[in-house]
């Protein structure tokens, strides 16, 4: 099942996003964006756990983010409220039951962007991803919360040996952050706002893209789209599903576009 998704541009900004369900039973990603009045706002979440649980915890972190955005606005100091929502959602996820009372166990990774003029505020739980395309170079924001992680860490800063690394490293995709653990202590984003330049664009993904699709293709794909997002999205997922293993994960991707004419 595909969905599509597309949103009026307002104040120069351009949103589009497209989701793909692969060859799973369920789908567990899920995604929004708005632009109104002052505000471009964007949230991609990529649930896990057994049943239905994975898609309960994306469809709420999605849309009580863009609730609580909404009821709060305007935010005076953005990267704090990103901070306390991200704690917020852990909590309430981490609360989930089932219908005879019992924990549901779910989980669920987010990134998300709020964009107000041409300053950019991002947040991000778990290996979800967000890039930034600028003048025709692209680089990821955000850093996976994952075991691999830690132990490329801890190499590094010499507490573990390189064979201690290839013993674990077959666990290297565990996350150690996901919205849904309780008293998570690690949550990514910016202090200080990103500075938009005409014609920036942020993709917003979940692991089904990055992990079928290289960065190189990925961008070579956004750049030979004219930078026009709605090609661009297209595209990607049209790649994505032809380079597909068997057994395709979710893939969802949101695309932000500053500097865009209004139609």
């Amino acid at each position: 099942m595909d969905l599509e998704n597309t949103l009026e541009m307002h104040m120069k900004i351009e949103y589009y996003s497209l989701t793909d369900q692969g060859t799973r039973e369920y789908q567990q990603d899920a995604a929004y964006g708005e632009v109104q009045e002052n505000l471009g706002m964007a949230v991609l979440c990529d649930g896990m756990g057994g049943l239905n649980g994975g898609e309960m915890a994306s469809d709420l972190g999605v849309k009580y983010f863009a609730r609580d955005l909404k009821d709060a606005w305007p935010v005076r100091n953005i990267p704090a409220f990103l901070q306390q929502e991200a704690h917020r959602l852990d909590q309430m996820i981490a609360g989930l039951r089932d219908k005879e009372g019992r924990p549901l166990r779910a989980g669920t990774t987010i990134v998300s962007a709020v964009l107000v003029e041409n300053q950019a505020f991002w947040l991000s739980v778990g290996d979800s991803r967000i890039y930034l395309l600028r003048n025709g170079q692209m680089r990821c924001l955000t850093a996976a919360h994952n075991y691999k992680t830690m132990l490329q860490e801890k190499l590094e800063a010499g507490l573990i040996d390189m064979d201690y690394y290839n013993g674990e490293i077959s666990q290297g995709e565990a996350l150690t952050s996901y919205l849904g653990m309780g008293n998570i202590s690690l949550i990514d984003g910016n202090a200080k706002p990103l500075e938009l330049e005409e014609n920036d664009i942020l993709l917003l993904c979940s692991d089904g893209l990055y992990k079928t699709l290289t960065d190189e293709q990925i961008q070579a794909l956004i750049q030979e789209s004219g930078s026009n997002i709605r090609i661009a999205g297209q595209r990607l997922l049209e790649t994505a599903r032809r380079f597909g293993r068997r057994g395709q994960d979710n893939t969802t991707l949101v695309l932000l576009k500053y500097g865009a004419n209004k139609s």
